[in-house]
């Protein structure tokens, strides 16, 4: 009697056991699926403000530069501020802005001369890209001992470092292991923990699987610091979720080779484990920090043979990490 005694207990604890899970696996859902709304609307907010911000600059670029530029060059300069809405007409204009902001003259010149004949020199993102890379190419930013140089997005216009931090070189093929670069765990500084031979990596065992339990804001706050003293080259910070998505939404990443083939030059750097700082997935998969945080996780941005979606993990995993310029 007791033995059956003992198995009731059992089954009830067991079933209340599993009403609970299941009960917090809905809480958990739930939570999720109310971050997500609210970071979609948050990421559409700020895409619209900062597409407002950005041609409210790029308009008033043009407008001085043309005023300070030959007579010829108006009639352009018009033209390309009274056609912006045409798709052929915001690629010329984004990359004049930049030129016209980079103090690269030559390049502005050609493209005011194209007037209404941009399709000449903008047919397609190839050229857009040449064009861009012809902007940047001699801008180079040491930091901690390596040579990083800009690269910029042919479809946000947005300007990145071309490799992870800790990187030696851009990435020549996937699995180029030169081009992994450091594992940062979250939030943390540039203590040395990020080396992939570092013993001062802290793993985390237990929930919330976190190496540190200082506040998450402070870490974020941390990592979105552009003087410099955060772990990004002065200027430069770590991005948000929104700035990682929208560039594999606009670019049309949707595996490995889409995001190696990108500007980005994405290699598959895979991650550090937090539960005991192995490696896993060297590569065959890519992980991207990003400044936020969703519960007691943190997002980034995963990218595999078939995928490319984000996602949040433990902080106290060791993921890559690509420096945006800060605006």
């Amino acid at each position: 009697m007791f033995g059956l005694f003992g198995k009731n207990k059992r089954e009830k604890e067991a079933k209340a056991r599993k009403e609970r899970e299941e009960k917090e696996a809905k809480a958990r859902k739930e939570r999720e699926e109310k971050e997500a709304k609210a970071r979609k609307e948050r990421e559409e907010k700020e895409a619209k403000a900062r597409k407002e911000r950005e041609e409210k600059e790029a308009h008033n670029n043009i407008y001085y530069y043309c005023k300070k530029s030959n007579i010829k060059l108006l009639k352009s300069c018009d033209e390309i501020l009274d056609n912006s809405i045409n798709k052929l007409y915001k690629d010329k204009l984004s990359l004049l802005n930049i030129a016209i902001r980079s103090g690269h003259t030559s390049t502005v010149e050609l493209l005011l001369s194209k007037g209404a004949n941009i399709e000449e020199e903008v047919d397609d993102i190839a050229s857009f890209e040449d064009i861009y890379e012809d902007i940047y190419e001699d801008i180079s930013i040491e930091f901690k001992g390596l040579e990083y140089k800009e690269v910029v997005s042919p479809t946000t216009g947005r300007i990145w470092l071309d490799r992870n931090l800790g990187a030696t070189q851009v990435a020549q093929s996937p699995d180029d292991k030169k081009s992994y670069g450091d594992y940062y765990q979250w939030g943390r500084e540039a203590d040395g923990h990020e080396k992939k031979d570092s013993n001062n990596f802290i793993t985390a065992k237990e929930s919330p699987y976190d190496w540190s339990d200082e506040a998450e804001s402070k870490r974020s706050y941390f990592w979105s610091k552009i003087d410099g003293s955060g772990i990004c080259p002065p200027g430069y910070r770590v991005p948000t979720i929104e700035e990682l998505e929208l560039e594999m939404k606009e670019g049309n990443w949707d595996n490995t080779d889409d995001c190696f083939n990108s500007f980005l030059k994405l290699p598959l750097a895979g991650a550090r484990i937090g539960y005991d700082a192995s490696f896993g997935l060297r590569g065959s998969g890519g992980y991207v920090w990003s400044s936020a945080v969703v519960g007691s996780s943190s997002w980034y941005l995963h990218f595999y043979s078939s995928s490319v979606n984000s996602y949040s993990s433990d902080r106290a995993d060791g993921l890559s990490v690509r420096c945006i310029k800060g605006e």
